[in-house]
């Protein structure tokens, strides 16, 4: 491996990207029957954006510890299973399809920011790409939205609301523009969500004309919608269908990230 930095696309599956947008997996592997990349093609320090596989750009990351095998054997495989998969979270299943293979690299997370676009690569079946020497800087809609999800990587994701502390098993820095509502029994039996004034602070002023937002939702559909006057609810219907989908029941909770001039992607975190 070399000394300069360099940056990497990442294609994952939705699943797992929401872990890492939640903070659940701090740790991402790639495991190979050959030495492919990023075996021996990453740095400490080098950038990672993250893409949804057959969808957008929706992060990029730092790799801050590197930890790489060669020769290895099944039993080794699930050795690494035991000791990292709380961190990597394969599942059993995953490591066990692994026990062929004879590389495997594994890349701690950190420093982890939201984007819209990502830099152009060379489309292929790879889903790992090195981007020797780029200059291409990713768009981030806004300064506020830099370092939004920081620390997510090292324990659960905060619920933040004005004027509490922060979670206190996380280090997450909360933007004043973030906000998190907990779900309650009526708010999932009807489908909507309704948000306190407070919580938007400067950007909302209740009880006049409807605050238009865009919305990255957890399934990566973008909508256009607003919130209600005097009701404080986001106007838009398919609520309920996400939360079927994605099983939420009472406490969990949904939180908007912002990601500035009125943009949020929102992030659907279960509380059990």
């Amino acid at each position: 491996m070399g000394n300069t930095n360099k940056s990497h696309i990442a294609i994952l599956k939705k699943k797992y990207i929401d872990l890492i947008l939640t903070g659940v997996k701090s740790v991402e592997s790639r495991i190979t029957k050959s030495a492919c990349a990023p075996f021996n093609q990453i740095d400490v320090g080098d950038t990672i954006f993250l893409k949804i596989s057959s969808g957008p750009f929706v992060a990029k990351t730092h790799a801050i510890q590197i930890e790489q095998h060669q020769n290895l054997n099944p039993d080794q495989i699930m050795q690494l299973y035991h000791r990292l998969d709380a961190d990597v979270c394969g599942g059993i299943d995953y490591w066990q399809s692994k026990t062929p293979c004879q590389f495997a690299t594994f890349i701690w997370l950190s420093d982890l920011i939201p984007i819209t676009t990502g830099p152009d690569y060379p489309k292929s079946m790879k889903a790992w790409h090195v981007l020797h020497g780029s200059t291409h800087q990713s768009q981030s809609p806004s300064p506020k939205a830099l370092n939004r999800l920081t620390g997510l990587n090292r324990g659960p994701t905060i619920s933040h609301t004005p004027n509490t502390s922060t979670h206190p098993h996380s280090s997450f820095p909360a933007s004043p523009d973030d906000f998190t509502i907990t779900l309650t029994p009526g708010a999932l039996k009807n489908g909507y969500i309704r948000i306190p004034p407070l919580l938007l602070r400067q950007s909302y002023t209740p009880n006049t004309s409807p605050t238009s937002l865009n919305l990255i939702l957890p399934n990566a559909d973008q909508i256009t919608t607003e919130i209600i006057p005097r009701r404080n609810m986001i106007r838009w219907r398919g609520w309920p269908q996400l939360f079927q989908s994605h099983n939420l029941t009472p406490g969990d909770e949904v939180r908007f990230v912002s990601l500035g001039n009125g943009r949020y992607r929102v992030l659907f975190v279960k509380q059990s």
